[in-house]
């Protein structure tokens, strides 16, 4: 018995490889969007995100930038305590 792909089955799953990876390259720009509004007007930090670095580091560049965040607050918020 023969376990050879049919060439429609092989560009089916390279097309479905490739849709994932443009669709988690685009959800990945649209949370740095999101992310970018919201540390800028709600919360005005100053958040930028480097484009090239969200391309190529995604999830660990926003978590690297999320804990920068935190110790920036905990810090402001220690510099307000009354003493």
């Amino acid at each position: 018995m023969s376990h050879h792909q049919q060439p429609h089955q092989s560009f089916v799953g390279g097309f479905i490889g490739i849709a994932s990876w443009v669709a988690r390259l685009v959800a990945r720009f649209t949370l740095r969007d999101t992310l970018e509004q919201h540390f800028n007007s709600t919360e005005p930090l100053g958040l930028r995100l480097n484009p090239v670095m969200t391309f190529f580091f995604g999830g660990i560049y926003f978590q690297y930038k999320l804990n920068e965040i935190n110790q920036l607050k905990q810090t402001l918020r220690y510099q307000n305590l009354p003493r």
